[in-house]
């Protein structure tokens, strides 16, 4: 879309008009003019004897940058800000860092801005930054901390030049999210994952959920990879529409109605045509990768094909069957904007505030789920109804239990807290583990369930989560046909108390003998498709580039030897 750039970037009309792929030879052609001080134009400063030279104007409060807040193939360049507070060359905070030793680093020019077009290195820089800068605010907003990253570094590192791949994918190994170049010949241009703010918004979303639900990545349960990449897409909706041209854009093609299909919904335009290009798939209505907007309805993963055809079928890939959890949170979305809207609000508001709210149901949601990594997709709604039960008084319960039910996700019954259990003063893993053993009985713990303190988080609001988990080797050399394979599978407990120490939510979650069962159909399924490598033993992580199975594709996971014991691990990485 050549001339969607004309109506945006005027300096470059005439060129662009007339050759589009030059169009962005030269970022300074549109970076702001340049001021003369007195110093550069002769008129020096002369002070008096008791005179001072003034005081250096302060730095600029918001830095300005070129973004795509979807991608190229969907929308024109636009010009945006982001708060310089805290923000170095590279661009870094205190919690993101960029790097890329190929390219001139990124740093403000002398206005304080990053004015740097798609044809420079430093673009993907600011743009790759900029998104998960903004998906990492609004979800520490949401949740109601700023969570750490789980693999123990204070910041995320981003590497938007990975090399030769149509993927995009989070490492919890080395802390990075990861980004990649690919030339379509039939689009005939270089197909870029990190200049997709969707693509960015939903890897930083695994990165984020890591933090919160660490277990979580270490599942094979279909369940916990569906949660995983169904949020990465929710998260890439809700903050697409915190940008308010895109929001705009959705109101203009829908007129406030969300049930439409819309621009923000359709996710991953370019990179999902380039996919379908490379793979032979014909998807002649549309280009995008995902679409949150569905009709899809869950059903036992163990019983759906590896990755169907047809789009309107449901299959058990992760991503492919993630389309049922991302579809159930896009209906509360738009199912509370129409609500919104038939109480008076207009229609923007509307939008806003049904995002903010399925936002913090969502994602608050994750800290009423059990830890450890069985979750399913009925914890994930019962997440939903406990957020909705402690900040808005139940308002919205028929809202979510209604759109999870349309989509045969069922939540399971409510474990009505038992009565004057407080949280210690000045908790800590001793004395919460020491809870657990003193009021075992009366919290429904069986004797013979070895649970251990896995994190205590302390929210704005003063709300503390507790969490306990142990774990449980399940047999699965049947189904991976490798002689002795285990897989270390782990079931916890949340305990949720208020500001003033008082319990008032939890949730069990065992590892019954149907987990187990289903354990083991998701690891043979994941075998047959070649999902796993399983043609060596490995005595210690493997390099990336033998956790791929081919340029594109990451495996799911890998065998181990851990103290002579056959393990098989999920690979850290998830795309």
């Amino acid at each position: 879309r050549a001339d969607d750039f004309t109506e945006e970037i005027e300096p470059m009309q005439a060129l662009h008009s007339v050759q589009p792929s030059l169009a962005f030879t030269n970022h300074r052609a549109v970076a702001p003019a340049r001021v003369e001080t007195p110093a550069q134009n002769g008129d020096t400063f002369q002070p008096a004897d008791d005179q001072q030279p003034p005081a250096p104007p302060p730095p600029p409060a918001n830095i300005s940058h070129y973004y795509y807040s979807q991608d190229s193939l969907a929308e024109q360049l636009k010009t945006d800000q982001f708060s310089a507070e805290g923000v170095e060359a590279g661009p870094s905070n205190a919690r993101i860092r960029v790097s890329d030793s190929d390219h001139e680093t990124a740093a403000p020019d002398e206005q304080g801005n990053m004015l740097y077009l798609p044809n420079d290195p430093r673009f993907n820089q600011v743009q790759t930054f900029v998104a998960v800068n903004r998906a990492n605010s609004y979800f520490s907003e949401m949740l109601g901390r700023e969570p750490e990253w789980a693999f123990g570094s204070p910041q995320l590192t981003i590497n938007p030049f990975g090399g030769d791949m149509l993927n995009a994918y989070y490492s919890r190994s080395d802390g990075s999210l990861n980004f990649f170049q690919h030339t379509d010949p039939r689009m005939n241009k270089t197909v870029d994952s990190g200049l997709s703010a969707e693509v960015v918004y939903h890897e930083a979303g695994h990165a984020l959920l890591d933090a919160v639900r660490p277990g979580w990545i270490s599942s094979y349960r279909g369940a916990t990879g569906g949660i995983h990449e169904g949020f990465g897409d929710m998260l890439s909706v809700l903050v697409g529409l915190r940008d308010e041209r895109n929001l705009d854009k959705v109101i203009a093609e829908t007129g406030g109605d969300l049930w439409k299909d819309n621009s923000v919904s359709r996710l991953a335009e370019e990179l999902g045509r380039a996919i379908w290009d490379e793979t032979g798939t014909e998807r002649p209505n549309h280009d995008y990768l995902r679409n949150a907007r569905n009709h899809l309805i869950n059903a036992d993963p163990s019983t759906l094909p590896w990755r169907p055809p047809a789009e309107d079928q449901l299959g058990a890939e992760p991503h492919n069957y993630s389309r049922v959890a991302s579809g159930a949170v896009y209906d509360v979305l738009a199912s509370l904007n129409q609500q919104f809207q038939a109480q008076g609000f207009g229609v923007r508001e509307s939008i806003e505030k049904a995002r903010d709210i399925t936002a913090k149901l969502e994602i608050k949601g994750f800290e009423f789920c059990p830890p450890g990594s069985l979750p399913s997709y009925g914890h994930f709604a019962a997440g939903m109804l406990a957020v909705d039960a402690s900040e808005f008084g139940g308002k919205y319960h028929d809202t979510v239990a209604n759109m999870m039910a349309a989509r045969n996700i069922i939540p399971p019954a409510p474990e009505p807290p038992p009565q004057g259990i407080a949280l210690p003063e000045n908790v800590n893993a001793a004395s919460a583990q020491a809870l657990l053993e003193d009021k075992r009985e009366a919290l429904g713990v069986p004797a013979g369930l070895n649970l251990a303190v896995d994190k205590i988080k302390t929210n704005d609001e003063g709300q503390t989560f507790v969490t306990y988990t142990y774990t449980k080797d399940i047999d699965v050399a049947e189904a991976s046909g490798v002689e002795n394979a285990v897989v270390k599978e782990q079931g916890g407990l949340t305990l949720a108390f208020d500001a003033d120490g008082k319990l008032f939510f939890k949730t069990l979650n065992e590892i019954k003998p149907q987990d187990e069962a289903e354990i083991r159909e998701s690891v043979k399924k994941n075998v047959e498709e070649g999902a796993i490598h399983t043609h060596s033993i490995f005595n210690s992580l493997p390099g990336a580039s033998k956790l791929f199975k081919n340029q594109h594709v990451p495996f799911r996971g890998y065998m181990a030897n851990e103290n002579g014991q056959v393990v098989l691990k999920k690979s850290p990485i998830i795309d």
